[in-house]
């Protein structure tokens, strides 16, 4: 129904403070104002027919309490008083009966209550109180009533009690009969089902009535207020258009609740106007409700949602209402047992003037793993603060609960007389902060404390209010105290590499070198400082004595101090240039004292360079090239902080970038600058400047920290260069030798031996430097060390395309070490006029990427250096190349030389001197190489000795005929011929023969010559390449048993090797005496190399020939005799007697397997024939077998007769086969078999090739070579058995055996 407004509504009752404030901080007058009005309908009811099974019998009755004062109110409390009436034996309350809120701020000046209805949400400065009422399930409650009122009472901020005040009395909760009607229903109940105490959620109800609405309307849940404080309820229709409500009940016509007014539970009472137009509400509807959990016990709780109204003269409910134990939604409760809390404090000022503000910032964190209710965290403001204002926020963090909405949590209240913050309930994960303002009065230092004063949950770690410093739960902040920070800047001149060291080690170590002490104290060092923000404060340079001090700064804050690198001078003369050192020490004062940083080598960010002078922050300095490298953290107390020191080195290497702070480049423009008087790097020798590789692998090693860059891949750090090194120079003004040394042992040593050597590929460098343009590295100071690095890809022509340049007589007593220098357009390694280098142990390969013509070692008018000890492997050119200027006595040894030159290359062989005298190459294995081994332009006296040259393209040496040679030179008659070492003649080899345990070797040399023996590997020309060395004899010495002379003449054993007539030689080697095994048919080869020049013609001292003709190595011929009793009077003997006398200790003889077998039938006789009578015949055979090594040659038989016997010169007369030769009838008493034939010989010299010398005739005298072991006192006979083969195996072939058999008759 629609009724004109006639009067206002009743006014709220107020509540005020009792008495006086004068407690600041309440403004003058500003005191909380409460007011409360019920926002519930005062008509319950049961079902009308059935109660006791249906229909609902719980309900919500609620009041409205607002501040409408100008001071927030605290530890509000409402109260429902149950009275008197017909249903007190029916209604009672359900539940808790008080209820707490501990904040509740002011409205202020002009506020108004916010009644119930279409007057949107309901505002921070009301709220809202619910209690349960229930009935008892039966028919008689019907139509009575109970009177009720709500009370409310709180206290102001300084804790003065307030009035109690109370909603409008006498007021009545009316039983009425309801009607389940189906046009109610609750559609959708929607929100979380597991909750925790202290949370504060959302549940969203869905519904409707009949269309059009009702006059009164309750949309109300039965939320157990022990469980769910409700805060809030919001409530939409669409009847009224975008109607809302904010409460549970909707007064649509204007109820009059007033027992004494004659409208009593009608809407008729004119003075009380409809709440919505058209006097209905309803339809569709939603409800939002806002509870908190404030129970503390494990549950499970069913709630229902009841839609109850009135219509006409009837009262209704749903249709769809639950009763137990069916609910709309169950929702699981559980208690909050354990939050950790943890407290931080800060103060935005740390030196504020008299009179100014300062804002403490106090964050309380709950790390759970539960809510954390009933919070209060105290901090009573000290003296010398006067309290501004203060504001408090909650915020959420990862682990919160999504279902929770931060603007639910408002971080509580805080009283500034009793310094107490009462937060509430800090949700898991989330953290409350409270900022409070103060004035500073006093120019006192100031401590001010916060602890968490209570909580309702256990804290792991901490307990409220125990004044435990060391506690998480308690933060203290000190300012307005002034401190000072201090420390010094010093350069460590001998650092070696490893940890860092301190000042006190650095000096000592610079005064024991020659420094004077204190020295490395470095002045006019810009040292900056920085607040805990990181923003810049102020900056200062170091006196004469590398000091510093920031004086006047405020104590118990966080600082942090820089030094800028750029600005940190040497101790050493120095000649000018940009240098720069690298951080190798620092200090740190993070927790209050001071300690010794030694693993920041390098700076923060050691593949950064450090930035210049700060001005505004520290993250202004960090780009994506620069960062603060030398800063240190302070955590400034009372006292002052001393000794933070900075340590700088200028020879250290920690990045791989091209240039800039400790890069390569800079180290070689630092070393380059500064003067090594009485530098004594750890580790190196005295007046040395080595550089410290000190590269991240992103492993803790001393020196460097876990967790850097890792400036490795694949065990290797490479730097990548951008543009040329500056050469490597002598400091300018420098009276001593530079002695640079660019060495990688540094990295070996701190990051272990990660890149194993490969054989012919790489030395296993850990630093490779990568060239863009070269050259690599050019050294023209003295006394520069290069050692265990690699080097590749350095890119151009002529020396920009070298991998090494040692770049003139500068560059004097410089050293190349186990290095791998590969791939470059041009040479590896270049000499320029450089002397006594010494070029070792690296590998030098596959240079020549863009120029075939390009070395793998190139020398150019360069004396005097040695190139010893490397791999030489792949260079498209020569291994190595001596050409265009002069280059003499520098030695070529021991090197492997390998696989050089390029098809249709001019330079293509293992070594060319195309201009150079007096060099010696020695001990080098060349071979496969493209042409020759060694080819000798232009030039003379170069000594080529004991090397392995094997598997070269063309002649292993080859004198003359240009950068290709020209094949062999033929010697010429007395060897006056001229060019390149004096052409000179090359030995000429007879034979070569191995005999008894020696190599007898025999040919021609020129007079005096030194000759040096190779075997295998000959050339297709028939002349040698010597691959294994055997020895080296000189002509006409004491070693040679030919003193005489002859000619030769080609062909000479075959082979074309020109004419000579000179000294002939034999030496006897003993073949114990060789490094290698030497074996028949090896082919044997050897130089000559002129030692006296008056006896070479045209060859200086040491010229060195070509490779000799070659000759193929015979072995020595071998005969083993067995000699047996076959027959004793005509009678034979049969079988094999094994047991046989071996006067040469060579075994037994007539064991060996190579005779015709079976050795019973080949070999039968006797060696003990038994007794014999005088005038008795004895049978002798002597079996022969040549067993050695090669053909035994023009072999004379010789054997004589026993003693006391006589040659029976008649024995085979009858024999039926008679050698051709022999004379016819002429006595035959020798029987012989030769090549599977057995025959008779006639005892005379005829033509069958035996002959019997009776005694007294000597043998001798128509053999003279012969020897038969003494006088011919008995008679002997003699065969010449001609040429005897090698027998290869038993019985073959049958002419390497055979026997000679006589007989004899005992005198």
């Amino acid at each position: 129904m629609n009724k004109p407004v006639l009067l206002k509504k009743l006014a709220p009752i107020s509540l005020t403070v009792v008495g006086v404030l004068l407690c600041y901080p309440l403004k003058a007058n500003a005191t909380p104002n409460l007011q409360i009005k019920p926002i519930s309908w005062d008509i319950i009811g049961l079902d009308s027919n059935k109660p006791a099974i249906e229909g609902p019998n719980v309900f919500n009755i609620g009041a409205r309490v607002c501040n409408l004062g100008t001071s927030a109110a605290k530890d509000l409390q409402a109260k429902i008083n149950l009275g008197s009436g017909t249903g007190s034996a029916y209604i009672s309350l359900l539940g808790l009966n008080t209820l707490n809120l501990n904040y509740l701020p002011a409205g202020g000046t002009g506020s108004t209550f916010h009644n119930i209805g279409n007057t949107g949400p309901t505002p921070a400065y009301c709220a809202d109180f619910y209690f349960n009422v229930e009935l008892q399930r039966i028919l008689a409650a019907h139509g009575t009533y109970r009177e009720y009122y709500i009370e409310a009472t709180g206290k102001d901020l300084i804790g003065t009690q307030l009035a109690t005040i109370t909603t409008p009395q006498p007021r009545r909760l009316y039983v009425e009969q309801l009607i389940e009607q189906n046009r109610n229903k609750v559609l959708t109940f929607t929100g979380t089902t597991t909750v925790q105490s202290g949370d504060i959620v959302d549940y969203t109800v869905t519904g409707e009535t009949a269309p059009g609405g009702y006059e009164q309307l309750v949309f109300a849940t039965n939320f157990p207020n022990t469980v769910f404080q409700i805060i809030k309820v919001n409530t939409n229709y669409t009847t009224p258009s975008l109607a809302t409500n904010n409460s549970i009940y909707g007064d649509a016509c204007g109820w009059d609740s007033d027992p004494n007014s004659s409208f009593y539970r009608t809407c008729n009472n004119p003075s009380i106007p409809d709440g919505y137009t058209g006097g209905k509400v309803g339809d569709s509807f939603t409800a939002k409700y806002k509870v908190k959990i404030i129970s503390t016990q494990s549950q499970t709780i069913g709630v229902s949602s009841l839609v109850y109204d009135k219509s006409g003269s009837s009262y209704h409910y749903n249709t769809t209402y639950k009763i137990p134990p069916d609910y709309d939604i169950n929702i699981n409760v559980t208690p909050a047992v354990t939050a950790d809390l943890s407290l931080t404090k800060t103060v935005n000022k740390l030196l504020p003037s008299v009179g100014e503000n300062v804002t403490f910032t106090i964050n309380v964190k709950n790390d759970g793993p539960d809510n954390a209710t009933n919070v209060k965290v105290q901090d009573i403001l000290p003296a010398g603060l006067t309290y501004v204002s203060s504001n408090a926020a909650v915020t959420f963090g990862a682990t919160t609960p999504t279902y929770l909405s931060v603007s639910d949590y408002n971080g509580g209240f805080y009283t500034s007389s009793t310094g107490m913050w009462d937060i509430g309930t800090i949700p898991k994960g989330a953290t409350a902060t409270l900022q409070i303002v103060a004035t500073v009065n006093t120019t006192n230092a100031i401590t001010n404390t916060a602890e968490v004063n209570a909580s309702d949950q256990t804290d792991p770690d901490s307990t409220p209010n125990n004044n435990i410093v060391t506690e998480d739960d308690r933060a203290a902040v000190t300012f307005n105290q002034r401190v000072s920070i201090s420390g010094t800047v010093f350069e460590d001149v001998n650092y070696g590499g490893s940890a860092g060291r301190d000042y006190t080690t650095a000096n000592n170590s610079a005064t024991a070198s020659g420094f004077a002490t204190g020295v490395i104290r470095r002045p006019n060092a810009r040292v900056e400082l920085y607040n805990s923000a990181g923003n810049f404060l102020t900056s200062t340079l170091t006196d004469t004595n590398g000091a510093y001090t920031f004086t006047n700064q405020p104590g118990n804050a966080t600082y942090t101090v820089r030094v800028v690198n750029g600005t940190v001078t040497s101790a050493r003369s120095s000649s000018g240039g940009t240098l720069i050192p690298v951080q190798t020490y620092r200090s740190d004062a993070s927790t209050g004292t001071v300690t010794a940083v030694a693993d920041r080598v390098g700076g923060e960010n050691p593949v950064l360079v450090d930035a210049g002078n700060g001005s505004t922050t520290l993250a202004a300095l960090t780009t994506a090239t620069t960062t603060a490298q030398s800063i240190a953290q302070i955590n400034a107390g009372a006292s002052n902080i001393t000794g933070v020191d900075f340590g700088f080195n200028f020879d250290t290497i920690v990045s791989t970038r091209d240039s800039g702070q400790g890069s390569l480049r800079q180290f070689i423009i630092n070393s380059n600058a500064l003067q090594n008087t009485s530098l004594a790097q750890v580790g190196v020798l005295s007046g040395r400047e080595e550089s410290i590789f000190m590269l991240s692998d992103g492993a803790a090693h001393p020196g460097l920290r876990a967790g850097l860059s890792n400036q490795f891949s694949g065990g290797v750090a490479t730097i990548n260069l951008v543009t040329a090194l500056p050469a490597i120079a002598n400091a300018v003004g420098s009276t001593n030798a530079n002695r640079t040394s660019i060495d990688t042992r540094t990295q070996t040593a701190l990051t272990g031996d990660t890149n194993a050597p490969i054989f012919n590929n790489t030395t296993g460098p850990e630093i490779v430097l990568n060239v863009a343009a070269g050259p690599g590295l050019e050294v023209q100071a003295s006394f520069t060390f290069i050692k265990n690095i690699g080097i590749t890809g350095a890119n151009g022509t002529s020396t920009a395309g070298v991998g090494v340049y040692f770049n003139g007589a500068g560059a004097v007593n410089s050293r190349l070490e186990n290095s791998t220098i590969f791939s470059h357009d041009n040479s590896g390694v270049k000499f320029q006029s450089a002397t006594n280098v010494h070029v070792n142990s690296n590998i030098i390969r596959n240079n020549g990427v863009t120029d075939p013509l390009a070395d793998g070692v190139e020398l150019i008018g360069a004396s005097s250096n040695n190139v010893t000890e490397n791999i030489i492997i792949n260079n498209r050119g020569y291994g190595i190349d001596l050409h265009t200027t002069t280059n003499n006595n520098n030695n070529l040894s021991s090197n492997q030389i390998a696989n050089n030159g390029t098809p249709d290359d001019t330079q293509d062989a293992g070594i060319g001197i195309r201009l150079g005298s007096n060099n010696l190459i020695g001990q080098n294995t060349i071979a496969n190489n493209l042409g020759d081994g060694i080819v000798v332009a232009s030039g003379t006296g170069n000594q080529i000795t004991e090397n392995s040259i094997y598997s070269n393209g063309e002649l292993g040496i080859d004198l003359g005929g240009g950068s290709e040679g020209n094949g062999v030179t033929l010697n010429d008659n007395g060897d006056s011929d001229t060019g390149a070492n004096g052409l000179f003649n090359f030995p000429v080899l007879e034979s070569a023969q191995l005999s008894g345990g020696n190599l007898i070797v025999k040919g021609f040399a020129r007079p005096g010559s030194k000759i040096e023996f190779f075997v295998k590997q000959p050339d297709p020309s028939g002349f040698g390449e010597g691959q294994e060395y055997l020895v080296t004899l000189i002509e006409d010495s004491a070693d040679d048993t030919d003193a005489t002379t002859g000619t030769y003449t080609s062909p000479f054993n075959g082979l074309n090797q020109g004419t000579d007539t000179t000294n002939r030689f034999e030496f006897s080697i003993p073949l114990s005496s060789l490094p290698n095994t030497v074996t028949t048919a090896d082919k044997l080869t050897a130089t000559a190399t002129c030692l006296t020049s008056s006896n070479c013609s045209s060859a200086p001292n040491g010229s060195t020939s070509e490779f000799s003709g070659n000759i193929t190595i015979t072995g020595s011929p071998h005969l083993s005799l067995v000699k047996r009793i076959t027959a004793i009077k005509g009678v034979p003997f049969s079988g094999f007697d094994g047991i046989a006398t071996d006067p040469n200790n060579n075994g037994d003889l007539d064991e060996d397997v190579n005779w015709t077998l079976p050795l019973d039938d080949y070999l039968s006789g006797r060696i003990d024939g038994g007794f014999v009578q005088p005038g008795e015949e004895v049978e002798y055979t002597i079996y022969y077998l040549s067993t050695g090594s090669t053909t035994a040659q023009n072999v004379l038989f010789c054997d004589r007769v026993p003693a006391n016997m006589s040659f029976v010169t008649t024995a085979f007369d009858s024999y039926p086969v008679q050698a051709s030769g022999g004379l016819q009838a002429v006595a035959r008493g020798i029987l012989w078999q030769y090549n599977g034939m057995t025959e008779s010989l006639t005892n005379v010299s005829d033509g069958d090739t035996a002959m019997y010398f009776p005694p007294g005739v000597e043998p001798s005298s128509v053999y003279p070579n012969i020897n038969c072991q003494g006088s011919n006192t008995t008679g002997a006979i003699v065969v010449n058995l001609g040429n005897l083969p090698n027998v290869t195996a038993p019985g073959i072939p049958t002419n390497a055996y055979g026997f000679v058999r006589f007989r004899a008759k005992l005198n």
